[in-house]
């Protein structure tokens, strides 16, 4: 086992992601030029390139979508961004997008029962296919951390019914397969995806991930070079990496890019049970034992197992 959520980039799901909108909608421009503002982190030339569509009764989605994932993902107003999210559904309780926005942050938040109500409404009252879509991958992606792996399955089947050229919905059908122990399907999908889109990097960070699970360790590291060259420098991608140098007898490199990781996101559960790993390897095991205390504080039993419960029992007093 390697790392799940909160360590593993998922198309869909990652903050700032571009909403598509479709050349017919009038509203196109608008959203658009927004949504260029939102990755920049402008939220407030966000919110007055928004001002048309928010001043209507209701406010058109996309527009309240997309000034909560600002407050949320650049501004750090979780709190706001959620109240945003938590208006625009009184005034639209059944809106897709709104639902499909709140259930990813409750997500983000490990709040994964909230995040499987919101979803699971937001497949139901989606209103095109394409919100069909993102929807189902969504609630795919929140079930597989959950640990549901065979619903997780099932519904991101769904959506590459839709779309089979969805990564989304590929990403989420290989990772369940992993779990369910059928590692050449989950290989053949991530490499698929790759085929289909090679300069996403999340594609290629999740192709490694699954090579480090079926113990390609080189392989992986292949991947997760394309992945940085396609510009993920991420928090995920570090950990990956120190996962496995530290299988290839690495140790430096491992705890380099470990610990580089965790300066990133000091959050990542899965990153401590990693410099656990590297502390026991190296016969530090009052420092294996901090790292395995930490991982369980961050919540690592709830999305991952007891791993590092067995392993603090093997090794900590």
């Amino acid at each position: 086992m390697l790392l799940r959520i909160g360590t593993l980039s998922f198309i869909g799901l990652i903050p700032g992601t571009i909403t598509v909108v479709h050349a017919q909608d009038p509203d196109s421009t608008i959203v658009s030029k927004a949504e260029k503002a939102v990755v920049a982190g402008k939220c407030k030339e966000a919110e007055r390139i928004l001002t048309p569509l928010l001043a209507r009764n209701p406010p058109a989605p996309l527009a309240t979508a997309a000034l909560a994932r600002c407050a949320i993902y650049y501004d750090k107003r979780t709190e706001d961004g959620l109240g945003i999210l938590a208006e625009g559904l009184r005034a639209q309780p059944n809106s897709s997008v709104l639902l499909r926005t709140r259930g990813n942050v409750y997500n983000e938040l490990r709040m994964y029962d909230r995040a499987e109500e919101d979803l699971r409404l937001a497949v139901t009252h989606a209103g095109t296919e394409d919100e069909r879509l993102k929807a189902l991958n969504s609630r795919s992606w929140n079930l597989y951390t959950m640990r549901k792996f065979e619903d997780a399955f099932r519904i991101a089947q769904e959506a590459y019914a839709l779309d089979s050229t969805s990564v989304g919905a590929s990403n989420t059908l290989a990772l369940a397969s992993m779990e369910l122990a059928d590692t050449v399907s989950a290989l053949a999908a991530l490499r698929r995806n790759v085929e289909l889109q090679p300069d996403n990097s999340a594609g290629w960070l999740n192709l490694g991930f699954v090579l480090a699970e079926a113990g390609q360790y080189t392989e992986a590291l292949e991947a997760y070079a394309k992945a940085d060259a396609k510009g993920s420098h991420s928090a995920n991608l570090l950990n990956n990496i120190g996962y496995s140098l530290l299988q290839l007898g690495d140790r430096k490199g491992a705890r380099q890019n470990i610990e580089a990781s965790i300066r990133k996101d000091p959050y990542n559960a899965f990153a401590y049970r990693n410099l656990a790993l590297l502390e026991l390897r190296e016969l530090s095991t009052d420092k294996a034992c901090t790292a395995l205390e930490k991982a369980l504080s961050l919540g690592f039993t709830k999305t991952y197992g007891n791993e590092v419960i067995e392993l603090r029992s093997a090794h900590c007093r």
